[in-house]
């Protein structure tokens, strides 16, 4: 069993945005560590799908990998398009991906459902800066 957390790095330290993954005994000093290139990376909504095999998150697009991964090798699943992402999460039933995009948190926030190879089923629009998802099981 892991715990993954996205760091979102430190310049003052020299560490770069990160995916971690640490091992049952929650251990900074056993973590695997997959670091990005460069400081460009903001890292957000780590999300898990249904069957507990792969990882997503939001990096100006939704980026998968699968968790067993020991280098960084992410594969974008979904363009940002610009979108001003404020949650995302992936439905453990279906692993469909939602996406909030609060546009200029005033409008109301535009929804977007994909399905879990990033292809658009629906968008609608919801309440002011809509910042969490639920799902019934």
């Amino acid at each position: 069993v892991y715990i993954w957390v996205a760091d979102a790095g430190d310049s003052a330290a020299s560490k770069f945005p990160a995916l971690v993954r640490l091992d049952d005994n929650l251990s900074i000093s056993t973590a695997m560590r997959l670091s990005f290139s460069n400081y460009s990376h903001q890292l957000c909504c780590l999300n898990i799908n249904g069957a507990g095999d792969r990882l997503f998150y939001y990096d100006n697009g939704v980026f998968t990998m699968s968790v067993s991964s020991n280098t960084l090798q992410p594969a974008m699943l979904i363009n940002g398009d610009n979108k001003n992402v404020y949650v995302m999460a992936v439905d453990a039933n279906n692993d469909d991906i939602y996406l909030s995009d609060d546009l200029d948190f005033i409008q109301s926030s535009r929804i977007y459902r994909y399905d879990n190879s990033g292809l658009l089923i629906q968008s609608f629009t919801a309440g002011i800066i809509t910042g969490y998802f639920t799902f019934d099981e």
